[in-house]
């Protein structure tokens, strides 16, 4: 059928179809956003000495996982990066560090994406900082 002779029900159809699979499609984006915010969770890691072993599911086996590690990171200066975010964003949204954005995170924190995960999981767990505010995965940090 020619394009321009479609009918009201075709379009009605097609319409519902684009319905659908934008609900689907936000589905996913929340589901892979909150993906984010769960790893940063204390209960979704083994923590050790120096390493991070990431894990979404408590019977997981990890040994083919390979850890965060965040030895060779000054945390000093990663906590100073985090407050210097919070205290020179003119608006709070400028206040969020874009967890999923790998690109951002190793251009503002000069770190690798794994370091930064494995840093920012460490000091998460000693209580040196805190998720302050969150939406999808974009988070504040609130230094202690």
């Amino acid at each position: 059928m020619d394009k321009h002779n479609r009918e009201d029900k075709e379009f009605k159809k097609i319409y519902s179809l684009i319905q659908q699979n934008l609900v689907k499609s936000k589905q996913v984006i929340e589901k892979i956003n909150q993906a984010y915010i769960n790893l940063l969770t204390l209960q979704s890691f083994i923590y050790k000495k120096n390493e991070i072993i990431p894990r979404f599911n408590p019977q997981e086996k990890t040994d083919k996982i390979e850890p965060l590690s965040f030895v060779n990171i000054d945390l000093d200066e990663l906590k100073n990066s985090l407050s210097r975010i919070n205290t020179e964003a003119e608006v709070f949204l400028e206040q969020f560090v874009k967890v999923s954005d790998i690109s951002y995170i190793q251009d503002t924190f000069s770190i690798s994406y794994r370091e930064f995960l494995g840093s920012i999981i460490h000091l998460l767990y000693q209580n040196e900082i805190e998720i302050k505010d969150f939406y999808g995965s974009n988070i504040v940090f609130k230094v202690n």
